[in-house]
């Protein structure tokens, strides 16, 4: 049955024969090309690693086969690699996938954020082995509330999975992960290897501010492979609407409503986009993009009104960070299923959440950035013999007497082209990795103390410095 793997073959060899068993069992056939790229780059090699590819190209299983294949005979206590993710939901859905490839090796999977049981929490605390799933905040929060389990916990921590990482580089969040990765080095006795999962940067620019955020100056102890271009169709709509009415209201003209009404007022121009969206989205499983939380709802409400008017199966949902875990993950599961789902949502669904096959991605009102829109078209065709379809709807007002210039050229409208054709032309933003954060400076400096019940700065430069003498020796007898 190797044979099958005859594409990546040298990269398959390298993996434990254990992980080699559990991908037959799980009927792979072959390796992609990012995946093999990776297996030669962890394996063979000590440096830090991006890993860039589009949403559903694999880079999960091209970061954690390699890295289980190289934990899986140390039964040592302690956690021996991490995954670091910005969503609660990305890691319950990363957990299900690392589950699976560990199925049969004996590596523990744990995870932990504010939805996980306080006994699985108390478990890992007990027991700390294997993987471990987390957010930045959880993170910090082990700092703070289990200092004392720390070396137990973290000595023997070799890898840290980074998810995502366009998301935090330049932020503030981004700023935070940076310093715990920095006090999570200190306390493993190994030199921990980061690796980066993040779609495809598109500027040199943007690959350059990735270096440097993950290497802390040392650019040159950074590799990068990425998926080759993908030759996949698209096929790609932007349709306007023009609303009437709302443009030729003066204010001196209009008058204070009698009752003031919390459900907003369905014009005709609603209905009129609610009949595309309808016609469009019907019958697929589909995700929809919404700029705001209220108008995600209004449409799901209506569109769910609709089918109960017409006595047909309502396949419309919705999904945002105001719901309860339950209603988002009987979404997620609908997603999933072979019955037909439309889910309006916000962000929640941007990143690699697996949702099963998405036929189709809308987006009402123009996106916030290009990055944001390349990675919803993403989410679509994802079978090999289907195109990225998006469709996107753009409303403006009619101008009317008093209406400004800027409104006159449909500024959402153009907005909407322009990052149209910066999609095309594959760019996104470059993040901005320079900037201070001084509110996470200080954060960090009282967490620092709330971890060891006071400190003072030498006394944690001479733990930096003895630790990296420390790590220094254990690299220079591994080599030798």
């Amino acid at each position: 049955m190797a044979s099958d793997f005859a594409d990546g073959n040298d990269s398959f060899q390298l993996l434990h024969p254990e992980m080699q068993e559990q991908l037959y069992r799980m009927d792979w056939r072959a390796l992609r090309p990012i995946q093999a790229g990776a297996i030669q780059r962890i394996v063979s090699g000590n440096s830090h690693l991006i890993i860039s590819a589009p949403t559903a190209g694999g880079k999960t299983e091209a970061a954690f086969l390699p890295v289980i294949s190289l934990i899986l005979n140390d039964h040592s206590n302690g956690v021996r690699a991490m995954y670091i993710g910005p969503l609660k939901a990305l890691i319950n859905d990363q957990f299900r996938r690392l589950e699976d490839l560990c199925k049969r090796s004996n590596i523990p999977v744990h995870k932990w954020h504010g939805d996980v049981a306080a006994s699985a929490k108390k478990e890992l605390r007990k027991n700390p082995g294997g993987v471990l799933l987390i957010t930045p905040e959880s993170v910090e929060s082990l700092f703070i509330n289990y200092a004392d389990r720390l070396e137990a916990m973290f000595s023997r921590l070799a890898f840290v999975v980074i998810d995502e990482l366009h998301s935090f580089i330049g932020t503030e969040r981004g700023a935070h992960l940076r310093s715990l990765l920095c006090r999570l080095a200190r306390r493993s006795r190994l030199s921990v290897r980061l690796i980066a999962l993040s779609a495809t940067f598109g500027e040199e620019q943007g690959l350059e501010a990735a270096r440097h955020w993950l290497s802390f100056r040392q650019d040159d102890k950074v590799q990068r492979i990425e998926s080759p271009p993908s030759d996949k169709w698209l096929r790609y709509q932007v349709k306007g609407y023009l609303r009437s009415g709302k443009a030729y209201a003066r204010p001196e003209t209009m008058q204070a409503p009698e009752r003031v009404s919390t459900e907003p007022e369905v014009t005709d121009d609603d209905r009129r986009l609610l009949g595309d969206l309808f016609e469009i989205f019907r019958d697929k499983t589909a995700l929809v993009f919404a700029n705001n939380k209220t108008q995600l709802e209004f449409y799901t409400d209506l569109l769910k009104g609709h089918c109960k008017e017409l006595g047909m199966r309502d396949s419309f949902r919705d999904h945002h960070g105001s719901l309860s875990k339950a209603e988002r993950e009987e979404t997620e599961a609908a997603l999933r299923s072979n019955v037909p789902t439309v889910a309006f949502c916000s962000s929640t669904l941007e990143m690699g959440i697996d949702v099963g096959l998405i036929k189709l991605v809308g987006q009402v009102g123009p996106p916030w950035s290009v990055s944001s829109l390349t990675q919803r078209l993403g989410r679509s065709g994802r079978d090999e013999d289907e195109p990225s379809e998006l469709r996107m709807f753009i409303e403006e007002d009619e101008p009317g007497p008093n209406t400004s210039l800027v409104n006159r050229v449909f500024p959402d409208l153009l907005q909407a082209v322009a990052m149209s054709e910066l999609l095309f032309e594959r760019w996104s933003e470059p993040p901005q990795a320079d900037r201070l954060h001084a509110s996470t400076l200080i954060q960090q400096v009282l967490s620092v103390i709330a971890q060891h019940g006071g400190t003072h700065a030498l006394q944690h430069r001479q733990k930096e410095l003895q630790i990296y003498i420390r790590k220094s020796t254990i690299a220079d007898q591994h080599v030798e």
